[in-house]
């Protein structure tokens, strides 16, 4: 299940609850770093739904968040952004950080390889299967 990212710092997994909307923006080490920024049209445009539906946001890591600092940092940059006042996390339930725990030599994503190499694309498939599986597994609809 999705932990929240409280209840990951507090390893306390049973807090957690599950919304019938996710949110995921899924991230890989290719791109730890445009994480944060990925939010900032938020500042602007807040995802607010106009009906008053709340959705969970998930922050999904393809690799191992506890043996990436650089990771566990840029998530915490973005739930820091959650909780600020006045900014768009009150567009949402709860956010949420988890991994996808693919080991670093299977999180591969080489399209120039796709002739040759049959994992070219292991990465990114292994990442949707778990965010889907664990999304289906918790009852969100989407």
């Amino acid at each position: 299940f999705f932990p929240s990212v409280d209840a990951v710092a507090n390893n306390n997994y049973a807090s957690a609850t599950a919304a019938n909307l996710a949110v995921v923006r899924p991230f890989s080490p290719a791109d730890v770093d445009s994480l944060a920024p990925s939010f900032d049209v938020w500042d602007l445009y807040p995802p607010c739904s106009a009906n008053g539906t709340v959705a969970d946001l998930f922050l999904v890591y393809s690799q191992s968040l506890e043996t990436s600092p650089q990771a566990q940092e840029a998530v915490d940059r973005v739930t820091d952004r959650f909780h600020k006042n006045n900014g768009w996390g009150h567009c949402f339930g709860e956010i949420f950080a988890v991994d996808a725990d693919i080991q670093p030599d299977l999180d591969i994503y080489q399209p120039k390889e796709q002739d040759t190499n049959p994992l070219w694309v292991n990465g990114p498939n292994r990442h949707f299967e778990r965010i889907i599986r664990v999304g289906q597994a918790e009852s969100y609809d989407t």
